[in-house]
């Protein structure tokens, strides 16, 4: 009798899963081509526009989150969110373990600009949002860091997934530099968000419907504010304080975590 309610659930949580993913992919259509626009309509000024965008979707996030936990897909466990309430012109950066963690994160945060990689850009489904919303795009440029710079300059937060993509499970972090010469460069803050998800589900490596056999716990964990002068007192060289602040950024994500994987 166990098993059968077992099987039960789990064919339960395929199909709650797949209807969320569609019920998304719909919602970021309307949101971008509809909502969005009309709330932007009689709206002058672009920062203004920018935030209004951010705004709603961070609310449509947080209710897609909801319904994951009402249909008993993944529970939510949120640490010291409250620490980003003052923040101003930071960099935040999370390790990337799942699909999903770019929007579990701006659920709880109002207005906050990412960097998106170029494939979103020409997602049918995120297109449009990204673009209203004023993300930047990942061009690797000097007019990127313009970008950044201009935005960090004007008091909004920034987040970025160092390692680029998605997470490999059980598998070092591989972080990036760029984050940290950023950092070094601009002297920004940087906020760390810790991510950690049991049973690990939703990875690069299986498709949407390779759900593991317990329902998930995700814990998201705000960590202290990280100064980069820190880094620049110990050495005079920028590129080598901002291997020193990748080092110290992949510790701290890696932390208690079985080679930096849950």
């Amino acid at each position: 009798m166990k098993s059968f309610f077992y099987y039960i659930n789990y064919v339960w949580r395929i199909a709650a899963t797949g209807f969320s993913f569609c019920f998304f992919g719909i919602g970021a259509i309307f949101l971008g081509y509809i909502i969005i626009p009309i709330a932007q309509l009689f709206v002058r000024n672009s920062e203004a526009k920018k935030h209004i965008a951010q705004h709603i979707i961070s609310l449509a996030f947080r209710s897609f989150v909801f319904t994951l936990h009402f249909l008993g897909l993944i529970n939510f466990e949120f640490k010291n969110f409250d620490k980003l309430a003052h923040d101003k012109g930071c960099l935040i950066i999370s390790n990337h373990p799942t699909l999903i963690d770019y929007v579990v994160i701006i659920s709880k945060i109002k207005h906050c600009d990412i960097i998106v990689k170029g494939s979103l850009w020409h997602n049918l489904f995120i297109q449009k949002m990204v673009r209203v919303a004023g993300y930047i795009p990942n061009r690797q440029s000097d007019e990127t860091f313009e970008l950044i710079k201009n935005t960090l300059d004007k008091g909004n937060n920034i987040l970025i997934f160092p390692e680029g993509t998605r997470s490999i499970p059980n598998q070092p972090l591989s972080l990036k530099r760029g984050t940290a010469q950023i950092a070094v460069r601009i002297q920004t803050p940087i906020r760390v968000i810790k991510i950690t998800c049991k049973p690990i589900t939703l990875t690069k490596q299986n498709k949407w419907y390779k759900i593991p056999p317990q329902k998930p716990r995700f814990t998201l964990e705000v960590m202290e504010l990280i100064d980069p002068n820190e880094f620049l007192k110990n050495t005079p060289a920028p590129s080598l304080a901002a291997r020193h602040l990748t080092r110290h950024l992949k510790n701290i994500l890696e932390e208690d975590t079985e080679h930096g994987r849950s």
